[in-house]
């Protein structure tokens, strides 16, 4: 199960339908530019982890946001999330 790792104001969403997760950049400025978005610092309570921190499409604008071909939802490159449900 996937879950949404921002922390912020309790968001706690997992795998659902209308969700898509995205997992935070390899790049290292893009990665602390995520960090401090979702108002996180990493420690010993937040760790970025390949493959396992991931944020829900919620806190990402809808034109951050395109759907391939296929079906998937992906982001636009250089995107950071920026809404804060609560």
């Amino acid at each position: 199960k996937v879950k949404c790792k921002s922390g912020l104001y309790g968001c706690l969403f997992t795998s659902q339908p209308y969700l898509s997760f995205h997992p935070f950049p390899t790049e290292e400025r893009m990665r602390l530019l995520w960090v401090r978005a979702i108002r996180r610092d990493e420690g010993a309570t937040f760790t970025v982890r390949r493959g396992c921190t991931y944020v829900c499409s919620l806190h990402f604008q809808d034109d951050d946001i395109y759907v391939t071909p296929k079906g998937r939802r992906r982001l636009k490159s250089g995107v950071i999330p920026s809404k804060f449900v609560g």
